[in-house]
């Protein structure tokens, strides 16, 4: 798992990480991810979650019939997202440890971590005609691990190169259909491309 890394407060804080998702302060924001993944996510679509946490992608499209699967390097996020949904598939790995062709490819807030190449790797599963959907910070990034270990996270500041490297790739490789800001606080931006 070359590019794919995992900052450690992830597999450390699986069990309270979904608490960040049932703050006042983020139901605008889910409200609005939802929004985003209900029009670009078909019923019937073979979906991939790429860093897929402990299933927050599959709990906001639990109408769409989808046949859904979560990769994701953090063995607890894995675990959670198992026990929550055992009709859907998980893997714990990255792009090289499975095969597949997925309608659409999400990426909820993964991208600083999978690096430009760990990308290609994922879209490279997707099939033409296919979405690439991704929603990420556009803040001076503070990441939701950094709500419980009460710090600001530097590794997320590091990655902000990386992300405009992902971000300028996609838009100069792949046709992009929609960008836009999530939430009033404009804390979280996403794009969606076709593969």
């Amino acid at each position: 798992m070359p590019d794919f890394k995992v900052y450690p407060p992830y597999d450390k804080l699986a069990y309270s990480y979904d608490e960040r998702y049932e703050t006042d302060a983020c139901k605008e924001e889910n409200r609005d991810i939802q929004d985003v993944l209900e029009r670009y996510v078909g019923d019937h679509d073979r979906v991939l979650d790429v860093g897929c946490g402990t299933g927050f992608a599959l709990r906001i499209l639990h109408d769409k019939n989808i046949q859904y699967t979560g990769v994701d390097t953090a063995r607890r996020m894995i675990m959670i997202a198992y026990t929550r949904y055992p009709d859907a598939t998980f893997i714990l790995g990255d792009a090289d440890d499975f095969e597949g062709t997925y309608d659409t490819i999400l990426s909820l807030f993964s991208i600083p971590y999978m690096g430009l190449d760990g990308l290609k790797r994922y879209l490279a599963k997707g099939r033409s005609g296919g979405r690439f959907v991704a929603v990420y910070y556009d803040t001076p990034y503070l990441n939701p691990a950094s709500l419980y270990v009460g710090h600001e996270d530097r590794f997320e500041q590091e990655r902000r190169p990386q992300v405009e490297q992902i971000l300028s790739y996609l838009r100069s490789e792949l046709n992009v259909v929609e960008e836009g800001q999530i939430g009033s606080l404009g804390a979280y931006r996403y794009i969606v491309c076709d593969l």
